[in-house]
């Protein structure tokens, strides 16, 4: 700068009558201004050479961005646009952030946003996020300006504010992960700009919500397991049905990548240290969950897994075959996760006890799977679910039981997924599945019907009819059941009959089913 001063000085001297006409009570001065400005800046041939510009425009820019606010929608324009391209041409765009992301922050950051016209804010987000992009990791000091706007911006009505303001998030994040000591900063902001992108999940338009989850995916490395399970899933959970193919497939990914995340252990994160940066930080910044939950299940070592597993289950069963495809192998991806969580060796099948009647696995017992599985689903999948088995039935037969054919159909593929990967443990769980699938079967709706079915072919084929006979008899003979419920329950006999292991029902079954029919 020293040896650049002399140029600057001449710069800015004559600069100074165009400065001084940019805050001009007459508009048209004002517009004239800008234009000249732009001209002798960037386009005149005796334009400033990058070094002198770049050191002039750390005074130049609290005048210009005075712009932003002017009363004429001309000149805010044209205020934004010089501020853009001088940034563009910057040497160094760092050293201008300190007057541009409060001015940006004033105007497109405040709730209500009072710049009327939607091309100016799209302008004035796209132009932090390029400020944000160029400035990389010296962006930190600037980062609560960045969630005001993210905040701000993504409640406008405009769709593309919408996308430009999950871009600009995605800029924040990109800038400061790969530095240990700026992952507080993200933590810190992070919830605001989630919760913020979460209601546009249900944005008519599919490229809003995919640009949302993008959002969200970027950020969530950043957010603790309590505000996982008690926001983010909430709010993603509507993203499960999707009207969109390719917003469910890209959703599947990033649960993937979720759960397979471990706060503090590198487990899928992006981004973290494993160095010994560690010491170096203060333990009252350090980010909050770092450490695994105490609480989880035995056979979990995935603190998220407990929230999100069960959307990612739901997709095995998508109506896109692909899709369906690709999220089983990424259920057994996030199993292979937990093992390597837990220090379970790929075969340790000692930690599965698997009780299924069946000696081995072979057509007979795949052919009972539910599309899209083409033979047994891997171990490491297996201990997963069946760690997590309770909240995972008790989530698939609540939402059997809602009012609304959507999510009971929802529920009936959750529920055929679970058991496939559950076999034999289901067994525990046969008192509250017969009743609800015996309920179910009798849906008006035919899809959700035959997936009830599928769940009991399912379980026939698993568990041991030593167990699920009694119950199936039982309601089959109530005595206060109603000749519909009588129907629905030998439907399900029928069905878990069919497919029971060969030489099962020899014996005390046999007897037990002659004697109750």
């Amino acid at each position: 700068m020293a040896a650049n001063k002399a140029a600057v000085d001449h710069l800015l001297a004559s600069l100074q009558r165009d400065l001084n006409s940019c805050t001009d009570a007459d508009r048209s001065l004002r517009r004239r201004a800008f234009d000249s400005l732009r001209k002798r800046l960037l386009d005149a041939p005796d334009a400033p050479d990058e070094a002198t510009l770049t050191d002039a425009l750390p005074a130049l820019f609290p005048t210009l961005l005075r712009g932003f606010t002017d009363g004429v929608e001309k000149v805010r324009e044209k205020s934004a646009e010089l501020v853009n391209d001088l940034l563009a041409r910057s040497a160094d765009p760092a050293t201008l952030l300190p007057s541009l992301m409060p001015a940006l922050k004033a105007t497109v950051g405040v709730v209500p946003v009072e710049e009327p016209s939607e091309e100016i804010r799209l302008g004035l987000v796209n132009l932090a996020k390029a400020a944000i992009v160029a400035a990389a990791e010296r962006a930190e000091p600037f980062a609560e300006e960045v969630a005001a706007i993210v905040h701000a911006s993504m409640r406008d009505q405009f769709h593309e504010v919408k996308k430009a303001s999950c871009a600009l998030a995605e800029a924040l994040v990109a800038g400061l992960s790969p530095h240990p000591s700026a992952r507080v900063t993200l933590a810190r902001h992070a919830p605001k700009m989630i919760n913020a992108a979460l209601p546009d999940l249900a944005h008519r338009h599919s490229q809003v919500r995919h640009a949302c989850l993008a959002c969200v995916d970027a950020l969530f490395d950043f957010v603790s397991a309590g505000d996982v399970a008690d926001a983010l899933a909430p709010g993603v959970r509507q993203l499960c049905g999707d009207r969109t193919p390719a917003v469910r497939a890209a959703f599947h990914v990033a649960l993937a990548r979720w759960i397979s995340h471990v706060p503090g252990g590198g487990g899928g994160g992006g981004g973290e240290s494993a160095g010994g940066n560690e010491e170096d930080v203060d333990m009252g910044d350090v980010v909050p969950d770092s450490i695994p939950p105490p609480d989880l299940p035995e056979g979990c070592g995935l603190p998220h897994a407990r929230s999100l597993l069960p959307f990612l289950l739901s997709g095995v069963a998508d109506e896109v075959e692909a899709n369906g495809v690709n999220a089983l192998a990424l259920v057994e991806a996030v199993g292979a996760a937990n093992d390597a969580a837990l220090g379970v060796d790929g075969d340790g099948a000692a930690t599965v006890l698997d009780e299924s009647p069946r000696c081995d696995f072979g057509s007979e017992a795949a052919a009972t799977l539910p599309p899209p599985f083409a033979g047994r689903p891997s171990a490491a999948s297996r201990r997963l679910v069946r760690a997590l088995l309770p909240s995972l039935l008790r989530g698939a037969l609540t939402e059997v039981r809602e009012w609304t054919s959507g999510k009971r159909n929802a529920g009936a593929r959750l529920l055929g997924t679970v058991v496939s990967f559950a076999e034999a443990s289901a067994s525990r769980h046969l008192g509250d599945l017969m009743k609800e699938i015996v309920a179910a079967v009798g849906d008006d709706d035919r899809d959700t019907a035959e997936r009830v079915v599928t769940a009991a072919r399912v379980l026939g084929a698993h568990v041991s009819p030593s167990h699920w006979l009694p119950i199936a008899l039982d309601h089959v003979v109530a005595d206060k059941a109603s000749p519909a419920t009588r129907a629905s329950a030998l439907v399900i006999l029928a069905a878990m009959l069919r497919v029971a292991p060969p030489g099962s029902l020899a014996g005390e079954p046999m007897r037990a089913l002659a004697a109750g029919l």
